[in-house]
């Protein structure tokens, strides 16, 4: 019988591409929000996010500009499915400007 729990991962985005996370073996995680955050006074651009989903790194979104103090709710990620061993990668226009923060149903 499957077990599924939902996760929550929070990144404070780095000016160079970080994992957000890599699925474990025998797991599938599904994305069921996402949400990027700018905590800086300025607009800030958000995200690259990169995908691997059967071994290639994909260009998903880019330069998302996300208003001073304000949220992005990132739709586009919402319902996406991972399996064992892809990942999910990004990356903000300035060191400590963004949260990234990704809840994700986790099915073993």
């Amino acid at each position: 019988m499957a077990t599924t729990k939902l996760r929550f991962v929070l990144e404070q985005l780095p000016a160079t591409t970080t994992n957000v996370f890599t699925v474990p073996a025998l797991h599938t995680y599904q994305i069921v929000s996402a949400v990027g955050a700018n905590l800086d006074t300025a607009n800030a651009t958000q995200i690259a996010i990169e995908v691997n989903s059967g071994g290639g790194l994909t260009d998903y979104l880019t330069a998302r500009t996300i208003p001073a103090k304000g949220t992005d709710l990132l739709p586009e990620l919402v319902g996406m499915i991972f399996e064992a061993g892809d990942l999910l990668n990004a990356f903000a226009s300035a060191v400590s400007d963004i949260n990234l923060k990704v809840s994700v149903l986790d099915t073993v």
